[in-house]
């Protein structure tokens, strides 16, 4: 790797840690309910429960005291967050 632009030297050592850490992240209920709101589905829905779903979407309502920002913006990047993981872990 000595003879690679540093910004490709960058890029290889960030996909190589990613290759690494990645697999062996542990998902939380969290993950899979926020992917599920984010696509409008129930597709992890295996794993969570109705009762940890509801709790998750009340404590979204934190989002409520600041009414200044765009709401839908705020829960998309909240909700990505949270999501994320879910599509990262999914290419290893």
């Amino acid at each position: 790797m000595n003879d690679c632009p540093s910004g490709e030297f960058y890029k290889r050592v960030a996909e190589l840690m990613d290759s690494r850490i990645n697999p062996h992240f542990f998902l939380h209920p969290n993950n899979y309910i926020a992917h599920d709101l984010r696509s409008g589905s129930d597709t992890y829905a295996e794993h969570y429960t109705a009762e940890q779903k509801a709790k998750f979407v009340k404590y979204m309502g934190w989002m409520n005291e600041y009414p200044e920002m765009n709401r839908e913006e705020l829960e998309e990047i909240f909700l990505g967050i949270y999501a994320n993981p879910i599509d990262v872990k999914s290419k290893y």
